[in-house]
């Protein structure tokens, strides 16, 4: 009777033990879990700004190739042999620069289509 007692209370104890270590594999898996997810996030997000990146990359490449495709040169300008291998930050610089003029460009245009600043000179600056 004592043995069985003894043997009971063993179970018992191997019992609430094995419980608890189910409850701490259970914690430890919803972690696991849980930092799988956000680990998974921060990788979809990288992929989405990397893809924001490259479009935006791709965008000011098709705008200064439009630029190039539009701009004139005057005699004496000097047009830069190494057209291509412009970093991003003087194509955007080039496009910037065609803005402005494009918008003293629509400044003329509208100060001519009145009728009596067609001839008048330019205003220097």
């Amino acid at each position: 009777e004592k043995f069985c007692e003894h043997r009971m209370e063993t179970t018992l104890d191997y019992n609430v033990r094995l419980a608890e270590l189910q409850q701490n594999a259970a914690k430890l898996a919803a972690r696991t879990l849980e930092r799988k997810t956000i680990y998974e996030n921060i990788l979809e997000q990288s992929t989405e700004k990397k893809l924001l990146i490259s479009n935006i990359k791709l965008a000011i490449s098709n705008m200064y190739r439009y630029v190039n495709k539009r701009s004139v040169f005057l005699p004496g300008d000097s047009k830069d042999s190494s057209e291509a291998e412009k970093s991003v930050s003087d194509q955007l610089a080039s496009i910037i620069a065609h803005i402005e003029d494009l918008q003293v460009v629509n400044e003329r245009v509208k100060k001519s289509d009145q009728e009596s600043g067609y001839l008048a000179p330019l205003p220097s600056q």
